[in-house]
């Protein structure tokens, strides 16, 4: 394979993979959803760090935003489960923010 051919691969390859991700971060904004970044959080009642910690999930779980509160999110599992995250717990926020101002 010669350098060119091997440079376009490569640059095609890579073009491939950021188109990818891409779309899939603005799929993520437009349903308003957000992948959980920590390997485990605790979802709570209320968004309160005092309020009844109702379960656990871990990193990659993906979350639909349904309200906000300060820097807490009410968000709901694909199970139906609900309950309230932590920003910083969220891939969505500042992130996704500055994707977002791209388009």
């Amino acid at each position: 394979m010669s350098e060119a051919t091997s440079f376009a691969f490569t640059s095609i390859s890579s073009l491939n993979t950021f188109l990818i991700t891409y779309y899939a971060v603005n799929d993520l904004i437009d349903k308003k959803q957000a992948i959980i970044f920590s390997n485990s959080s605790e979802v709570m009642s209320a968004p309160s760090e005092n309020s009844t910690n109702l379960f656990t999930i871990h990193l990659g779980t993906k979350v639909l935003l349904i309200d906000k509160i300060g820097n807490w999110h009410n968000i709901k599992l694909e199970n139906g489960n609900k309950g309230w995250i932590k920003d910083e717990k969220l891939v969505n926020g500042y992130l996704t923010k500055s994707l977002k101002e791209i388009k």
